[in-house]
């Protein structure tokens, strides 16, 4: 996760998505659980969410990828901002299973989702060009 003054940018869902929307299902799932894995040690998070909601994310690219051309930038952008609003969903669905209790900070959600999906395309043409 990159910090950007208070908000968030998940850089993480961007490479996933990105690796499994360019058919590089066993690379993106490695990255997937570990850096999930690594995100849980780190924070004070119920340990196995961040390595489920990540591969969460490559199930959700991969069956995009299945459907829909993804090396069109437009639809690989809103499937991706559908990929991360389902995933921060799913985030507070098991946060209220795991603790009972929900806190949504709305103005937290809409400018992660929104910060993260502006940073989308960026960050897939750099991939693009290195990779």
């Amino acid at each position: 996760m990159l910090l950007c003054g208070e908000h968030i940018i998940d850089l993480v869902a961007v490479i996933v998505f990105y690796l499994s929307a360019r058919k590089r299902r066993y690379m993106s799932a490695i990255f997937a659980f570990l850096q999930g894995i690594i995100m849980d040690i780190y924070s004070s998070s119920i340990y196995g969410i961040s390595p489920f909601l990540y591969l969460f994310v490559c199930i959700l690219a991969d069956i995009f990828s299945e459907a829909f051309d993804l090396k069109e930038l437009l639809i690989s952008v809103i499937l991706f901002s559908v990929t991360l609003i389902a995933k921060t969903l799913l985030f507070f669905i098991l946060i209220y299973l795991f603790l009972h209790r929900i806190f949504i900070n709305y103005s937290f959600f809409l400018s992660h989702v929104i910060l993260t999906t502006a940073a989308f395309p960026f960050i897939a043409v750099f991939l693009d060009r290195i990779g």
